[in-house]
């Protein structure tokens, strides 16, 4: 499922927290893990001074090149040990995020591991506002690290995965589902329905609540059931009414899984989760890690 792993870093520590989800999916899955810096092109900024000393734009990326080709050297040590022995380093020149995406779709990257700064959430993860570009471009699922040191790879014992019954968070199910089952990991998975609007003071009835609460388990069990999960596969199925931000957030909260999983509509990318905008929120401001995956990945 994951056989070629791609962490982009920036060589700063926050960088590095992103080294552990990468040997724990290479690890697992038998995977080859590649280190990827970009070197942006000389010249991008002050184009009419540059264009005016090409040679010394030359030279100095050449520079800039051979330095960043030394400190991915020195990443190496600090590598998580489940890392494995198939690690590759890169370095190349271009523009962010555009090299990144040709170079994951030119290797077939099953995965991209990228590491946020914390506190700010997904804008400030390692390349800044490079971040959200990446996921609407990215041609494959990537994943989202929060936190970690470079040297620790974190446990995954149990997944959330949000659904909306489309065949877009189907692709993300399935993808969850073999992840869960790689890792022996207990998969939750959580169904938020639109519950019509009602003044519980005047025009609440519960009777018709619950006729329309028990029609949209049925769909979510048909769903599940027909989803073709691995077999023994230790599944948890909820479902919820409300805001679908919220009620992800809550059972984040409630349940504190290891990774959250979504899946998005394709060619729109982050900016067409299969849950909207609130699933955008919290992608970005879960505590956990967070894989988003792209329709792309059901026809690859």
């Amino acid at each position: 499922m994951f056989s070629r792993i791609l962490v982009p870093v920036d060589f700063s520590e926050e960088a590095r927290g992103a080294f552990g989800h990468g040997a724990l999916f290479a690890g697992a899955f038998g995977g080859t893990l590649e280190l990827v810096h970009v070197v942006e092109q000389v010249g991008q900024t002050h184009h009419a001074f540059w264009a005016a000393e090409p040679a010394l734009a030359i030279e100095l990326q050449r520079q800039r090149l051979a330095l960043a080709e030394a400190q991915m050297a020195q990443l190496l040590p600090a590598l998580p040990s489940g890392a494995g022995n198939r690690v590759l380093t890169t370095v190349l020149s271009g523009s962010l995020p555009g090299t990144l995406c040709d170079h994951a779709a030119s290797t077939r990257a099953d995965l991209l591991v990228v590491a946020t700064h914390g506190r700010t959430g997904l804008s400030r993860w390692l390349l800044g506002s490079v971040s959200e570009r990446l996921l609407r471009a990215a041609p494959c699922p990537v994943l989202i690290a929060r936190g970690g040191s470079a040297a620790q790879v974190p446990a995954l014992r149990r997944l959330l995965v949000a659904v909306d019954l489309s065949e877009h968070s189907r692709t993300a199910l399935h993808v969850a589902g073999g992840i869960a089952q790689q890792f022996g990991a207990v998969l939750d998975v959580l169904y938020v329905w639109a519950a019509p609007f009602y003044d519980e003071d005047e025009h609440f009835d519960a009777e018709l609540f619950e006729r329309i609460r028990q029609s949209a388990r049925a769909d979510l069990d048909e769903f599940v059931s027909s989803a073709a999960l691995p077999a023994g596969l230790k599944l948890e199925v909820h479902i919820a009414s409300g805001a679908p931000g919220e009620r992800i957030a809550e059972r984040v909260s409630s349940s504190a899984p290891d990774l959250l999983v979504l899946g998005t509509h394709g060619h729109g990318g982050f900016r067409r989760l299969v849950l909207g905008s609130v699933a955008e929120a919290a992608v970005r401001y879960a505590s956990c890690a967070a894989l988003v995956v792209p329709r792309a990945r059901a026809e690859g």
